[in-house]
């Protein structure tokens, strides 16, 4: 917590003259400050620590205020320093010795609050910009699609991994990121593993809320396809891929297909994965799954 009593009885030892009216000035300063950084604070913090915070500046405003006043409401002032009477004549030409010092560190503290005060209003106006920016930088990069065979040169971005990921839904939660073409399964400690997936057609209308109601191996085939070297699914080939999780009969999660003479039946296609992505998701993803699908116009805070 914020040693208020020091930061006000610095900022009042600089009144001249220090009287009770300018020091409610700098007490309502104080408070003002306090309650914006509060209404500024992203993401809101709770109740309970701005009520601690405002109490404590309270207690320090009445601590300074007592140790400022005499019992006449008159500034008592205690001299750091010794004086001696100087006979008449001496030195009456100079100014008194100006604590230079102290002046200069409390200056020097000020800006530097102020400074950080101003970083954080030009990031908080500046930051829209910033972030469509950013999203149409996305949206126009060639990015490989699941339905492209992977290349010795694929960028490491769109490769699977674990990577840190702020949100509020619940561990396990699949987040479908459309704008962005990435599936996040939430986990612990701010972390998620993150997948490129290719929207189909046939999914531009999905969003909302879902779980995983099913899950299916070799989708599609009236017997089960032999999978490439290594078990990875990658090469096989099947209408919808190795693995698929069904969201709804007409909404998937699947890997990546092929038309084949022994297909059960023609199956619509929607979030489409690498096969090897989508081994690797049909194990970590239970039956009952939470499924969000992100908005294409979605506004985030």
């Amino acid at each position: 917590m914020v040693d208020y009593a020091q930061l006000l009885a610095r900022a009042i030892a600089t009144l001249d003259p220090n009287t009770r009216e300018r020091r409610e000035f700098i007490y309502d300063r104080a408070r003002q400050a306090l309650a914006d950084r509060f209404r500024n604070s992203n993401p809101p913090l709770p109740e309970e620590a701005w009520n601690a915070e405002s109490a404590a500046l309270e207690a320090a405003i009445n601590r300074v205020e007592m140790d400022a006043s005499g019992a006449d409401g008159t500034l008592e002032v205690s001299p750091g320093f010794e004086t001696y009477e100087a006979s008449a004549g001496d030195y009456v030409d100079r100014a008194p010795l100006a604590d230079r010092e102290s002046r200069t560190g409390l200056v020097a503290g000020v800006v530097a609050v102020l400074a950080v005060i101003l970083i954080g209003v030009l990031g908080y106006l500046f930051w829209p910009d910033i972030r469509s920016t950013a999203r149409s930088t996305l949206r126009t990069t060639n990015v490989a699609t699941p339905d492209e065979p992977p290349g010795e040169n694929k960028n490491y971005i769109f490769m699977r991994q674990l990577v840190y990921y702020r949100t509020n839904h619940p561990v396990g939660t699949l987040v479908i990121d459309k704008p962005q073409s990435f599936l996040y399964v939430v986990r612990p400690s701010l972390a998620a593993m993150r997948y490129t997936i290719n929207v189909n057609p046939e999914c531009a209308d999905l969003v909302g809320l879902y779980r995983v109601v099913r899950k299916e191996e070799w989708p599609g085939l009236s017997e089960p396809a032999q999978p490439a070297a290594g078990g990875s699914g990658e090469g096989a080939k099947g209408p919808l891929g190795p693995r698929a999780l069904d969201l709804s009969d007409d909404h998937r999660i699947h890997g990546t297909g092929a038309d084949i003479a022994n297909a059960q039946e023609v199956l619509k296609r929607c979030i489409g994965l690498g096969n090897d992505d989508v081994v690797d998701l049909y194990e970590r993803t239970p039956v009952g799954s939470r499924v969000v699908v992100l908005s294409d116009k979605r506004m985030e805070n």
